[in-house]
């Protein structure tokens, strides 16, 4: 069952903002500026794409 927060993106905007918030508090840049990708992480993709694609197209905000 889908919640109203899932359904709203709630619970993506609250990690987002916890997760630029720890990189900051660490002395890092908000945004990654590099990512490893393997093969089996490709391969899992499919079926969560849509949403994976929408995070990681989604700039940091400071």
């Amino acid at each position: 069952m889908v919640t109203a927060f899932q359904r709203d993106g709630v619970w993506e905007a609250i990690w987002a903002e916890l997760h630029t918030a720890l990189r900051e508090r660490q002395g890092r840049d908000a945004s990654p500026s590099a990512a490893v990708l393997d093969s089996p992480s490709l391969k899992s993709v499919g079926e969560g794409a849509a949403t994976t694609a929408r995070w990681a197209m989604t700039p940091a905000r400071r």
